[in-house]
């Protein structure tokens, strides 16, 4: 990233990528929390556990969804069937072809949604770069 400076450290803070994706979610609360006693309190006032990261809660509502439409809806009753016995599903009008392509469709996105996470979390494509944000003695 480099130096940046305020007025680019402003705008990289201010993209919406960094907002949904980046950090962590509910800090207010945690903080509030260790107030109460509930967590620990650092000694610079700051919450030991400072939040959940977005991550969690991108994956927990992924799974949510994923969770209601296979119970709930048609199509989930076409993808159970389709991976239970795909001449069976043809026979009672289940669109195997269509199906299958969707799975795969939603693949590929699962698998975007995880690098688009990486990369704001991180800041690269590249798992070994989380080493990088350690700090090293030299």
């Amino acid at each position: 990233m480099g130096d940046l400076g305020a007025a680019g450290l402003a705008r990289e803070h201010a993209l919406p990528s960094n907002t949904l994706f980046k950090g962590v979610a509910l800090n207010g609360l945690f903080l509030m929390l260790a107030h109460h006693g509930i967590g620990t309190l650092l000694d610079n006032g700051h919450a030991l556990v400072p939040g959940i990261p977005k991550v969690i809660l991108w994956w927990l509502g992924l799974a949510a969804v994923c969770a209601f439409v296979l119970a709930r809806t048609r199509t989930g009753n076409w993808i159970l069937a389709v991976g239970g016995d795909t001449n069976a599903a043809k026979n009672v009008g289940v669109p195997v072809r269509h199906v299958k392509i969707s799975l795969f469709v939603f693949t590929a996105f699962c698998s975007y949604l995880f690098a688009v996470l990486q990369v704001c979390d991180i800041g690269s494509a590249a798992a070994c770069r989380r080493n990088s944000k350690r700090s090293s003695p030299r």
